[in-house]
């Protein structure tokens, strides 16, 4: 499912784990997410946002059904990002999700700047390094 992480605000977590892609949980985790924004946005803090994908992804990958739901919700958020993120890295631990994530962001134009990449210590250190 998809897990998120503010621990290291304002670097938002996001992670995907196999499970059973329960669509309230799923739903649950939108409106956490989208609450961790609304904050951002009225404290004029630019999160950097870090989708990970789990290497335990490599045997099972999400359902269509949940690649339908985050299309959605990102498209929904379009607004939100343009205002509160700063930047987004993807990192993607195999290449097995290839496809669902040129669909994803086929489909969702992006506001703000956003890398994928496949080695973890890459994608962290683009994440610190200032924006311009």
């Amino acid at each position: 499912m998809l897990t998120y992480n503010i621990d290291a605000y304002p670097l938002l977590l996001i992670e995907f784990w196999p499970s059973d892609w329960d669509k309230d949980k799923y739903d649950q985790t939108i409106v956490d997410i989208k609450e961790v924004f609304a904050f951002s946005a009225q404290k004029n803090i630019r999160l950097k946002m870090f989708v990970k994908g789990n290497t335990s992804m490599r045997e099972s990958q999400p359902p269509f059904k949940f690649w339908t739901w985050l299309v959605r919700d990102l498209l929904s958020m379009r607004s939100t990002f343009e205002t509160s993120l700063d930047k987004t890295a993807i990192y993607k631990p195999s290449d097995r999700l290839d496809t669902f994530v040129d669909m994803v962001l086929s489909m969702y134009k992006t506001v703000r700047p956003l890398e994928v990449f496949g080695d973890l210590q890459q994608a962290m250190a683009w994440l610190d390094e200032a924006s311009s």
